[in-house]
Parts: C-alpha cells; sequence; structure tokens
C-alpha cells in the first residue's frame, strides 16, 4: 500500500482533517456519516476509493467498506479537499471502524520523532504534535505483512495506528509500510 497520497511535500503527513462520529448510511463508494461537532452533529459524505484503508479498531486488520453498520461510530482522516455542497463531501484516506464503546479509537498518525531515554523506554511525537509515552515493551506489529519490526524500526517519517490511554501511553502499534 503506498501512502502517497498521505504525503504533503514528500514529508508523510496525515490528510488534513479527523472526524469523529456515525455511520448514517452507506451507497456504492461512499457513505454519510453524522460527524460530531462542539454545537451538535453535521452530515458528511466521505468518498472511499481503492486506496481508502479502512481498519478495525480492535486489532488494526482490514475491515471492507460492506461491514460498514448504520450508527456505528468511526473515526474519519480525510483528504484535504471538502466541497463547499451541503452536505459537505471529502475523500476518506484512512477509516478506523468497529469501535467499541468503551475503547478510545485508535490514532493514524505520522512521526515527527521517537527517541529513547536511558531506560528503553520512548518518546514518540507525531507530525500533529501528539506526544505519547512508548514502553520498551510495546506491542509493535507491521500492516499486513509477516515481517518483524521493533521500536527501533520508527522513523520519522513512518505511519502508524496508535493505540493509547488517557495519558497517551502507547498500548499497540502498528506499523505501516513505507
Amino acid at each position: 500500500m503506498s501512502f502517497a497520497s498521505l504525503a504533503e511535500n514528500g514529508q508523510g503527513a496525515l490528510p488534513a482533517a479527523c472526524f469523529d462520529g456515525t455511520v448514517a448510511s452507506m451507497e456504492d463508494g461512499r457513505f454519510t456519516m453524522n460527524r460530531v461537532l462542539e454545537s451538535g452533529t453535521e452530515e458528511v459524505v466521505i468518498n472511499l476509493t481503492e486506496e481508502t484503508l479502512i481498519l478495525d479498531a480492535v486489532n488494526g486488520f482490514p475491515a471492507g467498506a460492506d461491514s460498514l453498520k448504520e450508527g456505528e461510530s468511526v473515526r474519519v482522516y480525510a483528504g484535504p479537499a471538502m466541497t463547499m455542497s451541503l452536505p459537505p463531501q471529502t475523500s476518506g484516506e484512512v477509516l478506523i471502524a468497529k469501535i467499541p464503546a468503551d475503547m478510545k479509537a485508535p490514532e493514524y498518525i505520522t512521526v515527527k520523532s521517537m527517541t529513547a531515554d536511558a531506560d528503553g523506554n520512548w518518546k514518540l511525537v507525531s507530525t500533529a504534535g501528539t506526544e505519547y509515552a512508548v514502553a520498551a515493551d510495546c506491542r509493535i506489529m507491521p500492516y499486513l505483512t509477516r515481517q518483524i519490526v521493533s521500536l527501533e524500526d520508527v522513523a520519522q517519517g513512518s505511519n502508524l495506528l496508535v493505540w493509547s490511554n488517557a495519558e497517551n501511553q502507547a498500548q499497540k502499534l502498528v506499523l505501516f509500510a513505507r
């Protein structure tokens, strides 16, 4: 899978927007979601392509568009452009689906830096500025390969799916091929 569509100036930056909400309806190649806003909700049409990654929130494995159900909670990382139509439309780059009600959704990030301390623990910083504490024994898995990966493989520009608690202590990471 190429993440060229996620790149900005060749540095692997994330898409322009992240939306949380619920699936309102599904149609061929797109779905309407009720995006959560501070003042309520707004309908947004999310166009899906063959390049759109649809991932299961629990394990990070691929989930097909046909698995999306009305009322299901989703997190959408959308492309940099959105129409001014009503409802607005945008392209989905990464979609996190099947989010359990009692779980914080994993975050799809691009790594700005990953540095180790003297104890073998790590500090992960995303290009969005979010900082995560990563224990030396944090579980890390590759996305759809059998490669063996370790925390040392996480470099600037890497794309990760990060499961973390309320204090941003990473619980699990999925590393995407570059």
